[in-house]
């Protein structure tokens, strides 16, 4: 059942009190609440759109170190999903997976990839400096698609690197199929090998029980959630989930704020 509290929107309400207040703007956006706005454009869309297009401000809270709404909407989104520390992504889930490699592998250390992976995984590698292993997910040769990592290839690749600090899945992988996690990272952690899960495609898995089950539920450190993909958010919202002991959530923290954009919206 869900809690009251899950019915609070601090963040939203937060904007449309700062636009109701109809304070005169001498910060950006340039557009100054929509009036530098091309008439066509706020025709199309509307103008109340524009008046809650704010940036960091002291009534709306500052991404970079939240402190008043956004911490009070991030913990209401841990809540929700059953993490630790959940922080809102506004460079979509290519940050998230920037930040999940960046805030746990150091030059030089072992990381075993599943070869789905998205180059945003690729790319938070290289910004790292760790040394990737691949290895392939099971292939669909009837519908002649990739179809994701079994408990079995897991195992072998985690036997063949032992050296590894993390292992990195995508679940669901881009044609919506799972993989079976629980006896995945169960075997991960047994070996004290940290699991990442780009879950970009299943932020809505935790909302139901027919569903396969979401990587924080299979015991997952960190995953990455594309809220613009899959639910209600608008592009490039997301959101980085962290769980369990295994995780420097300063450090954490500090990739973010060092990877994300101080101009947020």
């Amino acid at each position: 059942m869900t809690s009251e509290r899950q019915y609070k929107t601090p963040l939203f309400d937060a904007l449309v009190s700062l636009a109701e207040s109809r304070k005169v703007s001498f910060h950006t956006p340039g557009h100054k609440s929509g009036k530098g706005i091309s008439t066509r454009f706020k025709k199309f869309v509307g103008p109340k759109i524009f008046s809650i297009d704010l940036t960091t401000l002291d009534e709306v809270d500052c991404l970079q170190k939240p402190v008043g709404v956004i911490k009070e909407a991030q913990e209401l989104a841990a809540e929700a999903y059953g993490a630790d520390q959940s922080f809102f992504l506004v460079n979509g889930s290519t940050v998230g997976n920037h930040a999940m490699i960046l805030a746990t592998c150091n030059p030089g250390e072992e990381v075993v990839v599943a070869r789905n992976a998205h180059k945003s995984i690729l790319t938070g590698i290289i910004l790292s400096g760790a040394i990737p292993y691949f290895f392939m997910p099971e292939w669909g040769h009837d519908l002649g698609i990739p179809l994701n990592v079994t408990p079995e290839k897991v195992r072998s690749a985690l036997e063949s690197h032992p050296r590894a600090k993390a292992l990195v899945l995508t679940s669901p992988n881009y044609y919506g199929v799972t993989a079976n996690l629980f006896p995945i990272l169960t075997e991960a952690k047994e070996r004290g090998v940290l699991v990442l899960v780009d879950e970009a495609h299943g932020p809505h898995l935790h909302f139901h029980p027919h569903l396969p089950p979401p990587a924080l539920s299979a015991g997952a450190d960190l995953c990455v959630q594309s809220t613009h993909k899959i639910l209600g958010g608008m592009t490039q919202s997301s959101m980085l989930h962290a769980k369990g002991d295994g995780i420097d959530l300063a450090r954490l923290q500090g990739v973010l704020q060092l990877m994300q954009s101080t101009s947020p919206s």
